[in-house]
């Protein structure tokens, strides 16, 4: 059986945080570009 470690649920947890905000930043982009 193989059980997520602390570390490889934080790691996770970062690395959607990262992609989230990706995510949001590229929306602002596209929106500013929108807007001018």
């Amino acid at each position: 059986m193989y059980a997520l470690l602390p570390i490889e649920e934080m790691a996770a947890q970062v690395v959607l945080h990262v992609m989230l905000e990706i995510l949001v930043i590229g929306v602002g982009i596209v929106s500013y570009r929108y807007i001018i």
